[in-house]
């Protein structure tokens, strides 16, 4: 390996502040003295204008849209009027809101040391809880009996709890909330704002005194965004706050030498904290294990010791929230330097002594992903310097176009603004379970439930999603001595309305299978991975990354729902995963048909299935198994669903690599262009690829009455718009030949232009 490491670009992002008042939190004028006083030991800082003027906001019972750069305190602002209120018996329950339970076990933290100081100061106790999936069910019934002031939950834990038996009138304790914040609102999209939205609105109507809170990072269209939610909610938006930031844009293959021999010399030095996120839960244990061995070669030492005392260590949803915890407190106390991570920590954790954050490969979580990720940095005074590293693959065509025009990277950071926010506005499933929802919060008569309505489509969606439910035997209808809009639905069937929640999903989270490690002594359970990843590298014989340190484990036993593994000691780092065929599609024979020249469009009902091709097998010595009689044993992974095929009509003499080009570059389009003129996000849509036969599959968890179905309907339209993204964004040299046929004047060029508008790359190892 060379010692050579190229950086392709570095430039300065200045310092940035909102403008500071002279009144510290227990000022008079601040109006917040009891809690000033017993908090100013660990708030020691004067106020900003925008601070200030949004809690006379909250203060003065509104509702509230605050939009502000990253690390300028926003979360003080509600949490101190909060506090405030709560301690002179004003409100007397507060539920906050956070997009991941890893942000609500972080920010119970923070709320426990002011709930702390507050009762050493003033002898007044303010309960608080978490209320989330990661609670026992013994847990969560503690919390429902005592019912705490605060609760920070997830609104999927919370949505899905309002169905079910309220033994201990918990729920209309929710119900009756008097304040409701939704923290990091901006950080959501599609069917999760779609939720968000229902939820607030639902308790609105349900309570009219409630008062709104909506804290985001500064976000594009500020209005808009706020009318989508709450229209009633002051806007008050601030700056971030920064120091100076160094960025350094680097290619792939210099990332070792610039970590080993530039980065981990000077933290060791100055004892910080380097941030690393990769889109991979593989490839995050992957790293961890190579740099692991490079430290293994180095020191002579054997890799159990080696790890034991390693500066590098990862964490991802698939670890054990025992792990996770582990992991945070020994960065908090200063023994890791280096911390490997997916998404997970993009949104708001507090992690002490970042000093530099590297990013590799554009995020999948687009424009936003890469604004959080650099916002991680924190700074004591607008004085200090630190890093922000992107590091970029020239194989891969977005990352390429970023290394090539590396000026955009810097617009984007020092604007500072995310993404326009969008919602699924058309899907009949869910507008089915807000159908429901309505109803178990107590809006039951068609009137109430169809009020919500804002256009003469949305009453029609609503109008068919209770016909269906009633079709469904879902739901009923009494009274029918009464006019229609005045009858009231009730619930027909408790076990239909069950099985329905139960396969009701907010987000597209793929089902998981949690993993086992058996040993002599024992057997333990150190994490999980999705369901649609076990083909590919857990079936028996494989090896699989997996823990903070990146152990290789080999897969014994499938059974049902969990994935029986033995951990080897090895310090190979090189995994090959199982190979499979190109994927079959079986289309019901009556779907629906559109044709675009060379392009044909059905929708119907289908099935997809995975097979593999080839099993990579080991030996407990780690050693691959060439015997091509264990191969012959095939897997597969069929699922049942309702979506779109998209087939090409390629000309013989086209290769594989135009062909997946083309499909790669269809996909996006029509994912970028459904954002644009549906209004529908990518993550709502999945997406399977059959580069042989040059198809392509687009699918939701709504089925037949998903988003997929509207997309059907409107393609037309997202023909038109194709062409005009392309042609907008093109200047014509060579076109491909292919792509020509399905498209006009598409150039290599174009591919590069249209991906630069594109905020996501294929998903299938993230």
């Amino acid at each position: 390996m060379s010692n050579h490491c190229i950086i392709k670009a570095t430039f300065t992002i200045l310092p940035q502040e909102s403008v500071k008042t002279n009144y510290f939190i227990d000022n008079p004028e601040v109006n917040m003295e009891t809690i000033g006083k017993a908090l100013k030991g660990v708030f020691p800082h004067t106020l900003y204008e925008y601070q200030l003027e949004a809690m006379k906001t909250i203060l003065a019972g509104n509702d509230l849209f605050l939009t502000v750069g990253t690390g300028a305190g926003k979360t003080e602002v509600f949490m101190f009027t909060i506090l405030k209120e709560l301690l002179e018996e004003k409100i007397s329950n507060v539920v906050i809101i956070y997009p991941t339970k890893q942000l609500a076990a972080d920010q119970e933290q923070r709320l426990a040391l002011y709930c702390n100081h507050l009762l050493e100061a003033t002898g007044k106790k303010i309960t608080y809880s978490r209320y989330n999936g990661d609670l026992s069910k013994e847990d969560l019934e503690q919390i429902e009996k005592k019912k705490p002031q605060i609760i920070l939950a997830t609104l999927d834990k919370l949505f899905y709890r309002c169905f079910k038996e309220d033994k201990y009138g918990f729920l209309d304790w929710i119900k009756l909330t008097d304040v409701l914040v939704i923290d990091e609102i901006h950080a959501g999209s599609g069917g999760y704002l779609t939720h968000v939205r229902e939820f607030i609105a639902v308790f609105k109507q349900t309570n009219p005194t409630l008062r709104i809170i909506l804290a985001s990072a500064t976000v594009k269209d500020v209005a808009s965004f706020r009318d989508n939610f709450i229209p009633s909610a002051n806007i008050i938006q601030a700056a971030g706050r920064r120091g100076i930031v160094r960025v350094m844009i680097l290619p792939r293959d210099s990332l070792e030498q610039f970590i080993l021999n530039r980065i981990e010399p000077y933290l060791q030095k100055i004892g910080g904290v380097c941030l690393v996120f990769v889109d991979s839960i593989r490839k995050v244990s992957q790293l961890v294990a190579k740099f692991n061995e490079r430290l293994m070669k180095r020191t002579g030492l054997p890799m159990e010791i080696v790890k034991l005392n390693s500066p590098f260590m990862c964490i991802n949803s698939q670890l054990t929230e025992q792990d996770k915890a582990d992991i945070l407190n020994q960065i908090k106390n200063g023994s890791l330097r280096f911390l490997f991570t997916t998404s997970l920590l993009e949104l708001g954790m507090d992690i002490p002594k970042i000093e530099h954050i590297i990013n590799i490969g554009w995020p999948i979580t687009g424009k936003n992903g890469l604004l959080q990720r650099f916002g991680r940095l924190r700074f004591q005074d607008l004085t200090q310097k630190k890093n922000f590293t992107i590091v970029l693959d020239t194989d891969r065509p977005l990352d390429n176009y970023y290394l090539e025009n590396y000026r955009t990277i810097k617009t984007i950071l020092e604007e500072n603004i995310t993404e326009q926010t969008l919602f699924d506005s058309k899907s009949l499933q869910r507008m089915k379970a807000f159908v429901l929802f309505r109803l178990c919060m107590g809006q039951t008569t068609f009137e109430e439930i169809l009020s919500y309505c804002q256009t003469k489509e949305c009453e029609k969606i609503t109008k068919t999603a209770i016909v269906m439910l009633m079709a469904d035997g879902i739901l009923r209808t009494r009274n029918h001595k009464v006019k229609n809009e005045k009858r009231e639905l009730v619930i027909a069937d408790e076990q239909e309305l069950s099985h329905f929640i139960r396969n009701h999903k907010i987000r597209s989270a793929e089902k998981r299978w949690v993993i086992i490690e058996k040993s002599k002594e024992n057997e333990r359970v150190i994490g999980k991975i999705e369901e649609q990843r076990i083909l590919r590298m857990a079936l028996p014989g494989n090896l699989l990354y997996q823990g903070k340190h990146g152990d290789i484990y080999r897969v014994l036993n499938l059974l049902k729902g969990k994935i029986v593994v033995e951990k080897l000691h090895l310090s190979k780092s090189t995994i090959e995963r199982n190979k499979l065929k190109p994927p079959v599609f079986q289309i019901e024979k009556q779907a629906r048909v559109q044709k675009f020249g060379k392009l044909t469009i059905r929708y119907g009902k289908m099935v997809i299935q995975r097979e593999t091709a080839e099993i990579m097998r080991y030996t407990k010595t780690g050693k691959k198994i060439e015997d091509n009689n264990q191969q012959k044993q095939s897997y597969h992974w069929q699922e049942k669903t309702s979506g779109l095929l998209a087939e090409v009509i390629f000309p013989k003499k086209v290769g594989y690599k135009e062909k997946r080009e083309t499909l790669s570059l269809l996909k996006d389009l029509i994912l970028k262009c459904s954002e644009i003129v549906l209004h529908i996000s990518e993550p709502s849509f999945r997406t399977v690829v059959n580069v042989h036969e040059g198809k392509l599959v687009i699918y939701d968890r709504g089925g037949e009455l998903g988003n997929a179905a509207y997309l059907f309907r409107e393609f037309q339209k997202i023909n038109n718009q194709m062409r005009k993204l392309v042609q907008n964004n093109v200047q014509i040299q060579q076109p491909y030949e292919t792509i020509l046929q399905l498209l006009d004047q598409v150039s290599d060029d174009a591919i590069k232009m249209v991906n630069s508008l594109l905020s996501r790359e294929n998903k299938e190892d993230g």
